[in-house]
């Protein structure tokens, strides 16, 4: 999958619009990504998708202006599970997210604030 674009609230992935947070996994685009927090993300916030997956690499967009605060019990998940994890305000991310290997990336992104 190739993210075309990004703007405040909007995503394009492979000429197709998503308005809602979203998750991109090897295997497709789960919509509508909701954490238990807000603007904070905490290892249950992703740990079906890492599970089931088993990424090397897990990239999060944490909004136009990032907001997204990444919590210190995610941090040591990803450690856990020997995930590399990038975070990036959403823009910068979507760029990280096109050079890195699909098959084996997860990415997580947050497209409002």
């Amino acid at each position: 999958m190739t993210i075309n674009h990004y703007k405040f609230g909007l995503i394009e992935i492979d000429g197709e619009e998503y308005t809602e947070d979203l998750i991109i996994t090897p295997k497709g685009i789960k919509m509508n990504w909701r954490r238990q927090r807000g603007h904070a993300l905490l290892p249950g916030d992703l740990q079906l998708v890492l599970e089931e997956h088993q990424p090397k690499r897990l990239v999060v967009g944490t909004g136009k202006f990032g907001l997204v605060k990444i919590t210190p019990k995610m941090r040591r998940e990803a450690i856990q599970r020997n995930v590399e994890l990038i975070a990036a305000k959403t823009e910068k991310a979507a760029q990280i997210y096109n050079e890195s290997d699909a098959e084996h990336t997860v990415a997580a992104f947050h497209l409002n604030c």
